[in-house]
C-alpha cells in the first residue's frame, strides 16, 4: 500500500511537469459564476432537455446528475427486481452494474462484438432467458454497436430494450441516430463523456405511457445538495482552466490533493460513493436529479456541438490518414472504414497486439489507467465476482489487453506529437 502511494505522488509530479501529457477529459465550456447565481434552476434545467430533445431526435426526457440513476429510475418505473435478470455488456463501468443489483435484479454478462467494441446480438442471444426482462446494448467510443441486429432480437423475443449511450452521441446507423432504436436510452454528461457537463445524466423514454409513469415518480426526487454541487463546481472551473490554458497534464497533481482531501473528510467534487456494492451515498441521495450548474454547462455545450465533434472528426482524420499508411494499419478497427457508419468519434481505438509495448512508450503521453475496457467492469477496485462476473466473455478479456485509447480532444501539436511517439 506504501509503494501505491509512493507511485501516486511520484506519477503526480512527473505530469505537472510534462507539458505533453494529456488525460482523457472532453472539451470543455466556461460557464460564468455570475450567471449561475442569477438563473433560475428550473428553466435552465427546461432549457437543456428541449435542446437535448432536439439534438436527439426524443421529446420524452428526464434529467439526473448521471446516467446510472436514469437507469435506476427506469428500473424501478418497470418494476424490474428480484427475480428479474438483465443483460448487460462485459465492457461496462462498475456503476452500471451496481444500479442493477440495486434494484434487486440480477446482472447477466454478454461478451462484446469485436468489430464494434460493443454489444453483440450473437453473444446476447446466448444469455437470453424466461427470466430476461431487459437487454442493455452498449456502444462504445462513438461507434454503434449491433442496435439493429440486437433491435430485432428483443423485438422477436418480446424483451425491453436500453441502449446505452454514454461513450457515444449522435453517431448513426444507415442515417438513424442512436438512442433511437431501443424502447428507451441513456446519456452520460460525466467529464470523459461526449458531452462534458462535469456531471449528469439523461433518461429518453420512447412509449408515451411510460414516460408518464416515468415522469410521475420523478417528482420525489432530490436534488444533489449544495456543498456538494460547490465542491463539483470548483473542480470543474479548475478544469476549464486547465483545458482552456493547454496544462491538463497538472490535473494529476490536483487529483492527489484530492486523495488527501478525502481522506481528510471534505466532500468529494465527485460522484463516487456509488461505484461499488456499498451503496453508501452519503454526500448525494440516489437517484438525484441534474444538478442547474451541469445543465449551465450543458446549454453552452449543446449550442458548441458542431463545433465539438467536427474538432473530434478532424482529429481522427489525421490520426487515420497518419497510420494508415503505416505498419499500424491493421490495428485501426475495420468498422471505422464502414459507409453504414457514420461515427462521431470519442476516442481513436487501436487494438495491437503489441500493446503492452506501446502503452510503455505513451505513459508520459496519456493516462494509461483511464484507457476504457482494458477488463470487463472498470472504475472498481472490487474483483468482478463480486459483481457476478464468472469469467465467460472471453473476447473482451483478450481484446481488451489489446486496446489502445488515443484522446481526441487535445490541441493539434499534443496530437502530432503523439502520433509521432506511436509510430516510432
Amino acid at each position: 500500500m506504501v509503494n501505491e502511494y509512493f507511485k501516486i505522488i511520484f506519477e503526480s509530479i512527473k505530469s505537472y511537469f510534462n507539458n505533453s501529457f494529456s488525460p482523457f477529459i472532453s472539451s470543455t465550456q466556461y460557464v460564468n459564476l455570475d450567471d449561475y447565481k442569477k438563473s433560475d434552476a428550473h428553466n435552465v434545467i427546461k432549457k437543456f432537455e428541449t435542446l437535448f430533445s432536439n439534438l436527439i431526435g426524443s421529446k420524452n426526457i428526464l434529467s439526473f446528475a448521471s446516467a446510472r440513476m436514469g437507469f435506476f429510475h427506469l428500473l424501478t418505473t418497470l418494476k424490474i427486481g428480484k427475480g428479474d435478470q438483465i443483460i448487460i455488456c462485459s465492457g461496462t463501468c462498475s456503476v452500471m452494474v451496481d444500479a442493477i443489483i440495486k434494484s434487486g435484479a440480477t446482472p447477466v454478462f454478454s461478451d462484446i462484438d469485436p468489430y464494434t467494441f460493443g454489444s453483440s446480438s450473437i453473444e446476447i442471444s446466448k444469455k437470453i432467458t424466461s427470466k430476461t426482462k431487459m437487454i442493455i446494448a452498449q456502444h462504445n467510443f462513438g461507434i454503434p454497436c449491433q442496435i439493429e441486429e440486437i433491435q430485432e432480437l428483443c423485438i422477436k423475443e418480446k424483451i425491453f430494450l436500453l441502449e446505452d449511450c454514454a461513450l457515444t452521441l449522435c453517431s448513426k446507423v444507415n442515417g438513424f441516430l442512436v438512442g433511437n432504436f431501443g424502447d428507451a436510452s441513456i446519456y452520460s454528461f460525466d467529464h470523459t463523456k461526449p458531452l462534458n457537463c462535469f456531471t449528469g445524466g439523461v433518461l429518453s423514454i420512447k412509449d408515451n405511457i411510460l414516460f408518464s409513469k416515468a415522469k410521475q415518480n420523478y417528482i420525489g426526487i432530490e436534488d444533489v445538495p449544495i456543498n456538494k454541487q460547490t465542491a463539483m463546481i470548483k473542480r470543474f472551473i479548475l478544469e476549464d482552466k486547465l483545458f482552456k490554458s493547454r496544462k491538463l497534464n497538472r490535473l494529476k497533481f490536483f487529483d492527489l490533493f484530492q486523495i488527501i482531501k478525502n481522506k481528510l473528510g471534505f466532500i468529494s467534487p465527485f460522484l463516487d460513493e456509488d461505484s461499488g456494492l456499498e451503496n453508501r451515498f452519503k454526500s448525494y441521495p440516489y437517484p438525484s436529479k441534474m444538478p442547474f450548474f451541469s445543465a449551465l454547462i450543458g446549454i453552452s455545450q449543446l449550442n458548441n456541438w458542431n463545433e465539438i465533434a467536427t474538432k473530434r472528426k478532424e482529429n481522427f482524420n489525421i490520426i487515420m490518414d497518419k497510420l494508415s499508411n503505416s505498419k499500424l494499419k491493421n490495428s485501426i478497427p475495420i468498422v471505422y472504414s464502414n459507409p453504414k457508419y457514420e461515427i462521431i468519434p470519442l476516442r481513436f481505438i487501436l487494438c495491437n497486439s503489441s500493446s503492452e509495448y506501446l502503452k510503455d512508450k505513451l505513459k508520459s503521453y496519456i493516462d494509461i489507467n483511464g484507457i476504457w475496457f482494458q477488463k470487463p467492469i472498470i472504475s472498481t477496485k472490487l474483483p468482478m465476482s463480486d459483481f457476478g462476473y464468472k469469467n465467460d466473455c472471453l473476447i473482451l478479456e483478450d481484446i481488451g489487453k489489446n486496446i489502445i485509447n488515443i484522446p481526441l480532444d487535445i490541441d493539434r501539436k499534443k496530437l502530432l506529437k503523439l502520433i509521432g511517439i506511436i509510430l516510432k
